[in-house]
């Protein structure tokens, strides 16, 4: 089957934007964005919403919800420190960091 052509490129789309990958996150997958779709739509009827994404791995979700929902607060969470640490270099690198 082969490796992914996201781990081999290191880059990935979602949400119409380009996020890095590693081998120690996951490819987020199409369906993944009609989540974060629902949640945007659901939180602009809650301009200051607060958000937990949990098993942020790369951070693709959280930095997308803070970019879509300027006004909310996203706190990210996940059990492996190699994702976490993953997620907040795209953070800082998209000037997301609170």
């Amino acid at each position: 089957m082969g490796i992914p052509k996201q781990y081999e490129t290191g880059v990935t789309h979602f949400m119409d934007f380009e996020f890095g990958v590693t081998v120690d996150t996951l490819i987020p997958r199409p369906e993944t964005e009609l989540l974060v779709e629902k949640v945007i739509e659901e939180a602009v009827s809650y301009p200051k919403a607060r958000i937990l994404d949990i098993g942020t791995g790369c951070g693709n979700i959280a930095i997308s919800l803070t970019r879509y929902l300027p006004q909310s607060k996203i706190v990210a969470l996940d059990i492996s420190i190699s994702a976490l640490m993953e997620a907040k270099k795209k953070c800082r690198a998209s000037r997301c960091w609170k």
